[in-house]
């Protein structure tokens, strides 16, 4: 295989013949330094399997699977969650500054949604440089970059140019929807950051309760004997959490009185005030984030259909790549929607002892898209392969499914 054939399979076409411009040479140098980068990168992870195997995923599945990795990566880091709970407890609990506390919140999330979106922005013009820096250099040397098919009649140079501006445009746009996607992911980010916070001040509240009545292991039996004397010795901050609650369904009161009663725990405390934070709009955030991910995914597909036209495929033809990559989409999604299926059924009957059985069906969907994204439930179990983790299965499905797509528009057989 000659150098030239080399630097085509990994993106960067040469004309036979033809010495290196000092425009090819830059973006060599760039493919090369951004190679350099991740091989470093799988040294310095050596050895940890996992790690490596996460980041040649991400490799492969370019700017989408980077902002998944980057969303997962934050809201499961158990660092953030020390950090969070030391915030906690030197701002709200021991000193009672809530202002400053809410200011150190705010200014976290907002340097944490900026270096997000430069990261994602950065990632998304470096995955599309060969198709922008192609047609740079076809309308700078009138040189046809991209060999003609063998298949499909003589294209002539306007056709040509035709495709490739397509394909800058809908790279373009694929950019545009990938940056409005990561404010989607932003937005839920930080509701995530704030429910957790809400979490853990309703928890310690609780706890705090051992001070005005008794210690959080004798509670239920007090409950049991008098509902009244509970509540008539309830502290003033417990009955503000309590108002605080029910402000956001008319049910809530009934469940809270149940959670006293019957079960007071930690659990259930958290998918209660889960619950009413995020009734209002995680809907909302999760059907329009699921909307802009399938149109990226569609505008990918139309970009890698016109680049096969312009990509020599001696083997298959465009007709029986689209059908390739149209059924594979098929799969991936009725795949994906098992997956998520079996894990909110698992989910549903773990929480069938609480009074959430008493709900709509509506609020019952939303608590369970919420619980996907706040708890760390990414996994679930099945007769055949036992316990299995949901994001690496996916993500392992992912990446064979998107290195196929790149040997379909990168291979040149001649």
């Amino acid at each position: 295989m000659t150098i030239v054939n080399m630097l085509r399979i990994i993106g960067v076409n040469l004309p036979d013949g033809k010495l290196l411009s000092i425009q090819q040479i830059v973006v060599t140098a760039i493919q090369i330094i951004a190679l350099g980068f991740h091989v470093y990168g799988l040294i310095d992870l050596w050895p940890k399997p996992a790690e490596i195997c996460k980041s040649i995923i991400i490799y492969l599945l370019g700017t989408q699977s980077i902002i998944r990795g980057v969303s997962r990566f934050t809201r499961n880091d158990e660092k953030a969650m020390r950090e969070m709970h030391e915030i906690i407890d030197n701002f709200y609990i021991k000193n009672e500054r809530n202002e400053k506390f809410r200011e150190k919140l705010s200014s976290n999330v907002k340097l944490f949604r900026r270096i997000i979106i430069l990261y994602i922005a950065i990632c998304s013009i470096s995955y599309n440089l060969p198709v922008i820096s192609g047609l740079t250099l076809s309308i700078m040397t009138r040189e046809f970059v991209l060999p003609v098919p063998m298949k499909l009649p003589y294209i002539d140079s306007t056709t040509i140019y035709g495709f490739l501006l397509c394909q800058t445009v809908i790279a373009m746009v694929s950019n545009i929807l990938f940056l409005i996607m990561v404010a989607g992911d932003t937005v839920i980010l930080y509701f995530t950051l704030q429910t957790i916070t809400r979490v853990e001040l309703l928890n310690l509240k609780f706890q705090l309760l051992g001070e005005d009545l008794i210690k959080v292991q004798n509670m239920r039996k007090i409950i049991a004997k008098s509902n009244r004397n509970f509540n008539s010795s309830i502290s003033i901050r417990t009955k503000q959490v309590c108002k605080y609650i029910s402000t956001s369904t008319n049910d809530i009161d009934f469940i809270v009185l149940k959670a006293m009663q019957n079960y007071v725990d930690e659990q259930f405390i958290n998918l209660i005030i889960e619950y009413t934070v995020y009734n209002d709009y995680v809907s909302r955030i999760l059907s329009f984030r699921e909307m802009i991910t399938f149109t990226t995914l569609y505008l990918n597909y139309v970009g890698i259909g016109l680049s096969l036209v312009t990509i020599r495929v001696s083997t298959i033809s465009f007709g029986v790549a689209a059908c390739i990559i149209f059924t594979l989409q098929v799969f991936m999604h009725c795949f994906e929607c098992t997956l998520v299926t079996i894990q909110n059924e698992k989910l549903l009957t773990n929480v069938q002892e609480f009074p959430w059985y008493k709900l709509s069906h509506p609020q019952k969907k939303i608590f369970l898209q919420f619980l996907c994204i706040c708890q760390n439930t990414n996994s679930f179990s099945l007769p055949i392969f036992g316990d299995v983790n949901m994001e690496l299965f996916t993500d392992i499905m992912q990446a064979a499914y998107s290195f196929l797509m790149y040997v379909i528009q990168f291979v040149n057989i001649k």
